[in-house]
């Protein structure tokens, strides 16, 4: 049970973290596509995700494994926190993991104390001392998750016809801007821009982190190189006011975009995915200027 006080200082909000499985396939392999699945059957219902924890079978998953399975998780997980099980014999591996899971745009870190040694009272202490002192791994308050809504056509087609007259009729209280060029990309503010540090957050944080996910989705193909003359986005970007952590604010729009990219190439939500899921349906920040 969690007072007042005490949910004061966590950062997010708490509610429904399901300790998530992982399947592997007959070749006792990490199955990807199965744990994508699982998590889209779930993350309408839930307030986030807790991946590689002992449900997950964190004990038989390499390192590397470890890491895809919460970046697998960041990217599905629709803006919500993730907190990743790096749980660990020792304390050098614990650091390890934390690291990898912090990289990888954990929220925080889900870790138990050492097993199999069972170290004395104060070995365990300073094992989470360690981690601390390593790591510092607190993750992000709620108001610095990104959230980005992205269309993606052609520039012939409706997308294209959008971001002409977009820059046609321009609005100054909706700030637009191109911000990438092959392929073409608007930015377009969720929320009003009112002052200075908002203008930075937005188009310099947010689309410094935005046009990183372009590049890296042309490099591994989600973008195909040959079609990038071709097409256009309108990224409709969130970024909280209150948002602080600059650093932070490019990481998670780089995350949110990359995942954005790739279920606008799969299409996806699918119209069938909406109205299956409209009831349970919500936005992450329930944000009121």
């Amino acid at each position: 049970m969690t007072n007042a006080s005490q949910q004061s200082k966590l950062p997010f909000s708490p509610g429904v973290f399901p300790a998530l499985v992982t399947p592997f396939t007959k070749d006792e392999t990490v199955d990807e596509d199965a744990f994508r699945g699982l998590i889209r059957h779930v993350i309408d219902h839930v307030d986030g995700l807790v991946p590689c924890g002992t449900t997950g079978e964190f004990p038989y998953l390499s390192v590397e494994e470890q890491r895809r399975l919460v970046e697998i998780a960041v990217e599905e997980a629709q803006g919500k926190p993730v907190i990743a099980g790096t749980g660990a014999p020792s304390t050098r591996q614990a650091i390890e993991l934390a690291k990898n899971a912090k990289e990888a745009g954990a929220s925080a870190c889900l870790v138990v104390t050492p097993y199999y040694l069972h170290p004395s009272d104060k070995g365990i202490y300073q094992h989470f001392y360690e981690l601390a002192k390593a790591e510092g791994f607190s993750g992000p308050p709620f108001f610095e998750v990104a959230h980005i809504d992205l269309l993606l056509g052609v520039k012939d087609g409706p997308v294209g016809k959008a971001i002409r007259r977009a820059l046609d009729e321009p609005r100054s209280s909706h700030g637009l801007l191109i911000i990438n060029e092959r392929p073409r990309t608007l930015l377009v503010p969720t929320v009003t821009v009112r002052t200075k540090k908002q203008a930075t957050h937005v188009y310099e944080d947010a689309a410094r982190g935005i046009k990183l996910a372009i590049e890296a989705s042309i490099q591994d193909g989600s973008l195909p190189k040959e079609a990038l003359d071709d097409l256009v986005m309108i990224a409709n970007v969130f970024v909280h006011p209150a948002s602080a952590n600059r650093k932070r604010i490019e990481f998670n729009s780089y995350k949110a975009m990359r995942a954005a990219i790739r279920k606008a190439i799969e299409g996806r939500p699918t119209l069938e995915e909406l109205l299956s899921e409209k009831e349970a349906a919500r936005h992450p920040f329930r944000y009121a200027p």
